[in-house]
């Protein structure tokens, strides 16, 4: 749910470092609402102020406010999203729905109505809503693909969810996104070949390998292929001892270059 709302809030397109504290933006509105009490344009900037904020219920009111006095641009939108958040999920696609017989609707829109149906459990049309922005969007977020081999994952579509990231790199690249959850249910499903052919094509694409190497050494050890593991345990060696004393200082190579020890000691002494 979190992850939404960040998604969701830079649709609304509220950029809070560029225009200081907050507070005090809602302190300055609000004195320009005292002065001009009927201001949509106010009252909307204060709503996405409460939203970013996380006061739903001041947003909700500052946007119905603006909605009374004329503003219709993006307005519907800010509500269905204020009452999503706020669990009033028949409000919510209320708001949609009305967004929907404008016929003035986007992406965003899309993907809020899918995370709805989702959360009504109604996961086919959630799906479908989410596979239709992806067919259908020449830019297409990475949550979209995302959200949807979630949904996938949850009603144990496994097949699916990995054709969908599969697809998703081939569409967008090898981002963390994608590569990170695909290698996790390849790694359930003991599925370790996919995943070392994965990972060795991450790692192509890596300035920092040593992390991924190691990983896939692991993989090497999972499948019985104790001569891949080794190699890439004596390559992960070589990489730390070839960065500079400054990276080599830090904990997390340290940590790394004492598992892998363990690992080839280990291995030796069996």
């Amino acid at each position: 749910m979190k992850f939404l709302f960040l998604y969701l809030f830079l649709l609304l397109q509220v950029s809070l470092g560029a225009h200081g504290d907050i507070h005090l933006r809602i302190k300055l509105l609000c004195r320009q609402i005292n002065l001009n009490p009927k201001s949509a344009d106010l009252y909307f900037k204060r709503g996405e102020l409460y939203f970013a904020h996380e006061d739903y219920r001041a947003a909700i009111s500052d946007f119905k406010r603006s909605k009374r006095y004329g503003c219709t641009d993006g307005v519907y939108f800010a509500l269905a999203i204020s009452y999503f958040q706020c669990g009033s999920l028949k409000k919510s696609h209320h708001y949609l729905r009305d967004i929907f017989y404008s016929g003035k609707y986007d992406a965003k829109v899309y993907h809020l109505m899918a995370k709805l149906l989702e959360l009504k459990k109604d996961y086919t049309a959630s799906a479908e809503i989410y596979q239709a922005i992806i067919d259908s969007s020449f830019f297409v977020r990475p949550e979209a693909y995302v959200d949807l081999a979630n949904l996938y994952h949850r009603r144990g579509f496994f097949k699916r969810e990995i054709d969908l990231y599969l697809s998703a790199i081939d569409k967008k690249g090898y981002l963390p996104v994608f590569y990170k959850p695909l290698l996790q249910i390849y790694e359930e499903l003991n599925m370790y070949g996919e995943a070392t052919q994965l990972l060795g094509e991450v790692i192509e694409r890596m300035e920092r390998k040593e992390f991924l190497i190691y990983r896939r050494g692991l993989l090497f050890k999972e499948k019985g292929e104790l001569s891949a593991f080794v190699g890439d345990m004596k390559k992960v060696m070589r990489l730390i001892q070839e960065l500079p004393l400054h990276l080599q200082s830090q904990p997390s190579v340290q940590i790394l270059a004492q598992d892998v020890l363990g690992q080839l000691e280990s291995f030796e002494n069996k």
